[in-house]
């Protein structure tokens, strides 16, 4: 191994065994370094590590791989957001799914062409469009959290394109006003009728009327306080205090049809639990047929029997509160 020095400018010497060149430079008592294939290509990437020290910009430890960078992101800014749980789980399994990709790479190596690959790779393996945004999205702020750290130079991610090819996920319905008249005449009398009724018209998440409680319920004034929702916990429905974001913590005001609607459901419900010979939660305004919280699958199942019955197109349940 040979070595060639520049004055004050660092380093640049050949490593015969690995094939390459590397540029070396101390900075702050640490020694940093770069590699290339050619000692022109070396040479370059030591200068731009000087121009971040001239710049007073943090020069990081140019070995750090993507997995580190993604974890270190994870660990220090993701888990301090106040998130919920889905949105925290979305976040980790797109930086798993980066780490099967690239994760052993050296972000100091990353190129935009390599980000625009991998989305290529993930698109021809079935995830739409949406779901390789996202995919982009965690890989660009875990490398805008490396840049403050000085860890990395530039966000690649942010650059790159996204496939033209991707599978786009189905457009937003919503129904039209006949077919909203058609839709709350099909509730009269379904067990789920006055939670569609309430996701039509104050715009509840599912997971938010699934999760209302009669203690959040003034059947008098209206009032309709969302407190609480129905979160997936290893694909079991559970009812949590924390909801999507801050702002999802309100109090709506119910129209006199849902209030209607909400006495006739609790008057049959009451009914169906004195029938039942086991009721989990009574607190709980809409229910399983047990008293247990309703799953997305038994929602989805429910409106889509109810849709099909009324002669209505398919709709989503969360398609309702648009």
């Amino acid at each position: 191994m040979t070595k060639r020095r520049s004055s004050g400018d660092g380093t640049v010497y050949e490593d015969r065994e690995r094939a390459r060149w590397i540029g070396a430079v101390t900075v702050d008592g640490k020694r940093r370094k770069v590699t290339g294939k050619t000692k022109a290509l070396a040479r370059s990437r030591l200068n731009e590590l000087l121009r971040q020290r001239d710049a007073g910009k943090p020069v990081g430890d140019g070995n750090v791989t993507v997995s580190e960078v993604l974890d270190q992101w994870l660990a220090r800014d993701v888990a301090v957001r106040e998130l919920a749980p889905s949105t925290t789980e979305g976040y980790r399994w797109a930086t798993d799914t980066i780490k099967q990709s690239i994760g052993t790479r050296r972000v100091k190596s990353l190129t935009v062409l390599i980000i625009e690959e991998m989305l290529d790779a993930l698109s021809k393996a079935g995830l739409s469009h949406a779901s390789i945004g996202k995919v982009r999205q965690a890989l660009s702020q875990a490398l805008i959290a490396a840049q403050r750290r000085g860890l990395a130079s530039q966000n690649v991610a942010a650059l790159a394109v996204m496939p033209a090819g991707a599978r786009r996920t189905t457009e937003r319905r919503a129904f039209n006003p006949e077919q909203l008249r058609r839709f709350f005449a099909a509730l009269e009398g379904e067990p789920l009728g006055a939670m569609y009724a309430l996701m039509g018209t104050l715009g509840l998440r599912p997971g938010e009327a699934a999760g209302l409680r009669w203690g959040a319920v003034d059947l008098e004034s209206g009032a309709v306080s969302i407190r609480s929702a129905v979160r997936l916990d290893r694909s079991r429905p559970s009812v949590v205090d924390d909801l999507k974001t801050r702002q999802a913590r309100r109090t709506l005001t119910a129209p006199p049809l849902v209030i209607g609607m909400l006495r006739k459901h609790r008057h049959a419900q009451s009914v169906r639990r004195l029938e039942a010979t086991r009721w989990d939660d009574d607190s709980l305004v809409f229910a399983t047929s047990v008293g247990t919280p309703l799953g997305p699958p038994n929602v989805r199942r429910d409106l889509d029997r109810i849709t099909k019955a009324a002669g209505l197109p398919p709709i989503r349940p969360n398609e309702l509160r648009h």
